[in-house]
């Protein structure tokens, strides 16, 4: 980066050439200085798209790939790793009957109060439609991730408020929490998946543990 007079940081490719005299030797440089700032945004811009859900600004699969690819790339140790696969009960319903922009809004809600429970290391994400995603590292055993499935529950339980509708929102929830070394990446993903069915034929509203 580079900064005008005025304080205005800008971006720049600076290319500099050397040229030399009759003999060799050093005579004087030519340096050229491109404003690249708008291409920088540009490229910002493109790369929050590719690991962000538009609608939510959560992490989107894409994201959930690549952390989970680095959870397991390095050495397992001792490590432990956690899902939490939520999915929002008679979402569909919700849609079907007060209308997409209303199903927007409560995906947005649900995002927030899901980001709300959640600390640092994290991380939050919306797989697509009403299903959402929730990687914890380093866990000290299935009592860290029964006490999060918890926590989203009960921040769950308060109506939300869209368009003069009290919507009340219900989540079932898959959670598995194992060993780094074993199990990987997709195998995870999928215990998660099928405990969150188990954790809705069980009455919904609930979680299920692995």
């Amino acid at each position: 980066p580079y900064y005008r007079s005025d304080g205005d940081e800008f971006w720049a490719h600076l290319t500099v050439s050397l040229v030399r005299d009759e003999a060799g030797e050093p005579a004087y440089q030519v340096a050229m200085m491109e404003d690249i700032s708008e291409r920088r945004r540009l490229q910002a811009k493109l790369q929050y798209q590719a690991y962000h859900d538009p609608l939510t600004a959560l992490a989107n699969r894409q994201m959930v790939t690549e952390r989970l690819e680095q959870v397991f790339a390095g050495p397992a140790s001792r490590r432990r790793v956690g899902l939490c696969f939520l999915d929002l009960d008679g979402f569909k319903v919700v849609n079907d009957s007060l209308g997409h922009h209303v199903g927007d809004q409560l995906l947005k809600t649900v995002a927030s109060r899901l980001t709300r429970c959640c600390g640092p290391g994290q991380l939050v994400a919306r797989m697509g439609g009403d299903e959402f995603l929730i990687i914890v590292e380093d866990t000290a055993g299935e009592a860290d991730m029964a006490a999060l499935a918890d926590k989203i529950l009960s921040a769950m339980a308060a109506p939300v408020r869209v368009g003069g509708h009290a919507l009340t929102v219900r989540t079932s929830i898959g959670v598995v929490e194992r060993p780094v070394a074993d199990t990987n990446p997709a195998d995870l993903i999928q215990a998660a998946d099928i405990t969150m069915y188990q954790a809705k034929a069980g009455g919904k509203a609930r979680y299920a543990m692995f």
